[in-house]
C-alpha cells in the first residue's frame, strides 16, 4: 500500500468516526429534549393554573411566575433568595443552594407564595 491510500484510509476513518460521534451526539441530547418535552406537557399546567399541588422542583420561578400568573418578585420574596443570578435556577438547585438538607423546602415556599398572591389577587391573570 502506498502512503497516499494509506493517509486516505484514515482520514476516511476519521471522518465516519465524526459522524458516528455526531449522530450519538444528536440522540442523546434529542432523547434529552422529548424527556423534557414529556415532563412538561404530562404536569398539566396551563397558564392560569391555581393548583399549587402541581409544583415539581424542576420548575423555575420564570416558569411559575407565566403558569400561576405571579410576578417573579412575590416568588423570590416567598422563597427568601434574591432574583439575581437565580433566575435560570431550578426549584431543586436552589433548595440544594439555599436550604441543604431541608427535602422540598423551596417548593413549600413557592406554593405557599403563590397561594398567598392567588388568594390576596384572586382576577390576577398569567402573562402571555
Amino acid at each position: 500500500m502506498t502512503v497516499t491510500s494509506e493517509r486516505s484510509n484514515r482520514w476516511r476513518w476519521l471522518a465516519v468516526g465524526a459522524i458516528l460521534v455526531g449522530l450519538a451526539l444528536v440522540v442523546f441530547f434529542g432523547l434529552r429534549a422529548f424527556r423534557s418535552y414529556l415532563r412538561i406537557h404530562n404536569a398539566g399546567l396551563q397558564p392560569g393554573a391555581t393548583d399549587v399541588t402541581l409544583i415539581r422542583g424542576w420548575m423555575t420561578v420564570e416558569y411559575l411566575s407565566k403558569m400561576y400568573g405571579v410576578p417573579q418578585e412575590v416568588i423570590f420574596a416567598g422563597l427568601g433568595v434574591p432574583a439575581q443570578g437565580n433566575e435560570q435556577k431550578s426549584l431543586s438547585q436552589l433548595n440544594r443552594q439555599y436550604a441543604p438538607g431541608q427535602q422540598y423546602e423551596m417548593i413549600n415556599r413557592a406554593r405557599t407564595a403563590i397561594h398567598n398572591y392567588l388568594t390576596q389577587h384572586p382576577t390576577s391573570s398569567p402573562a402571555p
